[in-house]
């Protein structure tokens, strides 16, 4: 109600649900808040025990990412697309 309206979602932006504070909330969809969780799923799998595979999860659909040679490359991948994605929400 600070800015004349009630948000449908609000997000805490260091995380902590207890810390109310007017600038540490933001209005949010549900997309950015789970952009802004402390737990994320790495996003990446092994398929095979041969190759990674990386996919994001972006308004309830997921969108692969590619398949890589290593863990590190699929992480790379995935924490990249997840910045593009959710910006200022994301964690990394």
């Amino acid at each position: 109600m600070q800015h004349g309206y009630w948000p449908k979602q609000v997000d805490h932006i260091n995380r902590d649900k207890s810390d109310n504070r007017l600038v540490n909330l933001r209005e949010a969809t549900q997309s950015h808040n789970n952009a802004n969780r402390n737990e994320l799923p790495n996003g990446v799998r092994v398929l095979r025990g041969k190759y990674f595979q990386a996919e994001i999860g972006i308004n309830g659909v997921k969108k692969y990412l590619g398949s890589f040679p290593s863990a590190e490359a699929a992480r790379a991948a995935y924490v990249k697309a997840h910045k593009e994605h959710h910006g200022a929400f994301s964690n990394f």
